[in-house]
C-alpha cells in the first residue's frame, strides 16, 4: 500500500449568491462567489506545487439547503471542469448544506450533481480507499450517529487487519472547543484522537484549529458570515 500521498484540503466553501458586501462582475457573477472560487483555484495551484493534483472537500460545498440556482450552480461546475482538465481529481463528502433531507442520500445531494464528471468523486456512504490511505464518512444528522458510523469503520479497518494509524479519515462533524461559545455535543478532539488514525480532518466548524494528536478542523475556505470574524478561514496541504 501506498499511504498518506500529498493532497490539498478545504472545507465549507459555501458557494451561494451572498447579498451582503457583493456586486455582479463583468461575467454576471456574483462577486464573492466568484472570490470563494478563486480560493478553490488557489489551493489547487497550492497543492500542485506540493507534487500533487488531488484535492479532498469536507461538506457544505453550497450553501442553500435544497436550492442550488443555474448562477452558482453554472460558475462551480465551470471550476471543477477547468481544473480537471488540467488533470486534477476532487474527493467530496457531503456536508449538512449540501442535502436537501438530513441524511446523506445521493437522491438530495447537491454535489452529486457534479459526480458525472470524470475527475470528481463525490461519497455518501462511508468508503475507505484502501490504496492511498483514505476513510470517508459523510453527514450524519445526530452526534451520536455520526460517532457510531466513524466507530464502526475504525472497528472495521482492524478486524479486517489494518491499524486506524495508515489512514487519514475526514469527516463533517464539529469538533468541541473548535469555536468560542458553541455548546458541547460530545465529539472532543480527545475522543477522535483516541480512534487512532492517522490524522482526524473535520468540517463543519468554520474555524481552522489544530488540537494535537493529528485532530483537526479544517476550517472555512473564507469568511462568510459575522460569526466567522477571528476565526482562521482558508485551506491545507498535507504531505
Amino acid at each position: 500500500m501506498s499511504f498518506h500521498k500529498v493532497y490539498g484540503l478545504m472545507s465549507d466553501q459555501h458557494n451561494h449568491r451572498w447579498s451582503a458586501f457583493s456586486t455582479v462582475n463583468s461575467e454576471g457573477v456574483n462577486s464573492r462567489l466568484a472570490g470563494i472560487v478563486i480560493e478553490m483555484g488557489r489551493c489547487c495551484d497550492e497543492t500542485q506545487k506540493a507534487g500533487s493534483r488531488t484535492v479532498i472537500m469536507t461538506g457544505d460545498l453550497f450553501h442553500t439547503r435544497g436550492i442550488v440556482e443555474p448562477d452558482v450552480f453554472n460558475p462551480v461546475r465551470a471550476f471543477f471542469e477547468k481544473k480537471i482538465a488540467e488533470g486534477f481529481k476532487f474527493i467530496v463528502i457531503p456536508g449538512n448544506h449540501d442535502l436537501q433531507s438530513a441524511e446523506s442520500k445521493e437522491l438530495h445531494s447537491a454535489v452529486a450533481m457534479l459526480n458525472g464528471l470524470d475527475g470528481f468523486t463525490a461519497y455518501h456512504d462511508t468508503h475507505v480507499d484502501y490504496a492511498n490511505g483514505f476513510v470517508f464518512v459523510p453527514w450524519h444528522k445526530t452526534a451520536a450517529e455520526y460517532k457510531a458510523a466513524i466507530q464502526e469503520v475504525q472497528e472495521s479497518l482492524i478486524k479486517g487487519g489494518y491499524l486506524p494509524m495508515q489512514f487519514d479519515l475526514f469527516c463533517h462533524i464539529g469538533i468541541d472547543g473548535t469555536l468560542n461559545g458553541m455548546t458541547s455535543h460530545d465529539v472532543s478532539a480527545e475522543w477522535a484522537a483516541s480512534l487512532g488514525f492517522a490524522r482526524f480532518f473535520s468540517g463543519h466548524y468554520h474555524n481552522h484549529k489544530n488540537f494535537g494528536r493529528g485532530v483537526y478542523s479544517v476550517g472555512a475556505l473564507t469568511h462568510q458570515t459575522w460569526g466567522d470574524v477571528g476565526t482562521k478561514a482558508g485551506f491545507v496541504v498535507v504531505d
